[in-house]
Order: structure tokens, then sequence, then C-alpha cells
């Protein structure tokens, strides 16, 4: 049995949330019903990339919906904002 420190805590969490690794982000609004989540997870499986950790804040324009903040791995985004778009998603913030 060992002792378990905080960097080592923090080494876990830094790693859980893939914070050192390069990564693309888009971050989505939608309503808070969770199958639109799963359509978007879905598209995103769909357009060949993996979900690193995803976030979620209440979207202050309107408390009925949210944002999720998607980390992907290292990818453009610009084909999978479209994508998302023509699905009836709006698309806040895309980074590559």
């Amino acid at each position: 049995m060992g002792i378990i420190s905080i960097l080592d805590m923090l080494g876990l969490f830094i790693d859980l949330m893939g914070i050192i690794h390069s990564s693309s982000r888009v971050d989505v609004i939608m309503g808070k019903d969770p199958k639109n989540f799963e359509a978007v997870s879905k598209i995103i499986h769909d357009h060949g990339l993996n979900i690193i950790s995803v976030g979620m804040s209440s979207y202050a324009k309107n408390k009925k919906k949210q944002v999720y903040f998607f980390r992907l791995d290292l990818c453009e985004t610009a084909s999978l904002v479209k994508k998302l778009e023509k699905a009836g998603f709006k698309v806040l913030n895309a980074i590559d």
C-alpha cells in the first residue's frame, strides 16, 4: 500500500481531461433533452473523430439550453461544423 498525494490526483485529473493533449474544440448549443447530446455525439463519431472530453454550461442567452464543449483529437473542424449545423444544431465556437 502506498500514499496517494495531491500531485498523483492532479496528474490523474489532467490525464483524464486530456488537458496536455493537442486537441480541437467544438462548442455546441443544444436543448437539455439527452437525445440532443446523443445526436451530436453520433455525428462526431460518424465523422471519424474521437471525443477526449465533454464539459457543459448553461447558455446565458436562453436558460432552456446548454452549451456543450467537445474536446476532440486534433482535427480540422470546418466540415464537422457544417454537418452539425445541417442537423439543426448551433455551433457557438470551433477551434482547430
